[in-house]
């Protein structure tokens, strides 16, 4: 009789925007997942809202078998404190650690669609996104162009130099620049939707950390993994000179 392999308990975590996620994963099938607004308070309710859930899903801190988190790019703090969690949880237990990136989980969902590629946008700063291109035809999105913080304006010119015949735009900046890029995006032959204006979800990001688990691909060294920082931290330079 084949001995029967051990079920996958996987939580992931998603903290790079206002609007953050825990989720469970029983042998890469949702079980459950929750979505919370930190309200600066991100530290002492993530753990709390990860106990609970799991609770929620008959299980408790030792049934887990993988942590996946999400690396940004977003939130400088928020993303720290996920990335961090995730970090010492690994460590301390002993189980595999997986790093996704956010924007990768906002294509994830689009799966499956062929000659489309997707564009994620999640806010930066004033007319700059942090962005990549996915294409999706698979069962994985592949990125075809890295994940960046861009100017508007650079973005359009990306896009219309890629020479794709549809683009979809997601994610939560959407909501400020959605209209404004498919109005600049007026090339022929060109088409442009819009897409879920939602952050990314936890649930994507352990799918996509399943999916590398199933595959024997390695996850990631706990003492290693850092945030995806693609942008300067918006720091003010103080106008009175440090005495040295």
């Amino acid at each position: 009789m084949t001995e029967q392999a051990p079920e996958s308990i996987l939580v992931a975590i998603e903290t790079s925007g206002d609007l953050c996620g825990v989720a469970v994963l029983r042998d890469g099938v949702l079980a459950v997942e929750q979505t919370f607004r930190h309200h600066m308070h991100l530290s002492e309710g993530l753990l709390d809202t990860m106990q609970t859930i799991l609770r929620v899903a008959g299980l408790t801190l030792a049934d887990v078998t993988g942590i996946a988190v999400g690396i940004g790019p977003g939130s400088f703090t928020g993303t720290r404190i996920g990335v961090m969690t995730a970090k010492t949880l690994a460590a301390v237990r002993a189980i595999p650690l997986y790093g996704v990136v956010g924007l990768e989980a906002l294509a994830w969902a689009y799966r499956g669609l062929q000659e489309v590629r997707i564009v994620p946008l999640l806010p930066c700063r004033t007319d700059v996104v942090f962005t990549a291109r996915y294409d999706v035809a698979g069962t994985t999105p592949v990125c075809e162009a890295e994940p960046d913080a861009l100017a508007l304006d650079a973005l359009v010119a990306q896009l219309v130099s890629a020479a794709v015949p549809h683009v979809l735009l997601c994610g939560s900046a959407v909501v400020r620049y959605g209209e404004e890029m498919r109005g600049r995006l007026t090339v022929e032959g060109l088409r442009v939707s819009l897409g879920d204006e939602r952050t990314p979800r936890a649930g994507h990001v352990g799918m996509l950390a399943h999916q590398r688990a199933v595959a024997g691909l390695p996850g990631d060294a706990p003492f290693d993994l850092v945030p995806l920082y693609i942008s300067p931290p918006p720091i003010t330079m103080p106008k009175i000179p440090i005495p040295q």
